[in-house]
């Protein structure tokens, strides 16, 4: 990965330092994660969306 990981994996770091090159590591993957989710569902939303937009538009020629 980084330097933090092989710093870390070494254990060339103090306590605290090591503390926050976890949590560092900790986000990177929750947000390679995130990414991971939007691009698998990115085409569900849209779908849903454009029936959404359907549906709103066929009520208003419905009521008329």
């Amino acid at each position: 990965m980084s330097v933090p990981m092989t710093s870390l994996s070494a254990g060339e770091l103090g306590d605290k330092k090591a503390i926050i090159a976890q949590e560092i590591l900790r986000r990177r993957r929750q947000e390679t994660k995130n990414q991971e989710l939007k691009s698998r569902y990115r085409w569900w939303g849209s779908i849903v969306a454009a029936l959404s937009v359907a549906l709103l538009a066929f009520k208003r020629v419905w009521r008329k």
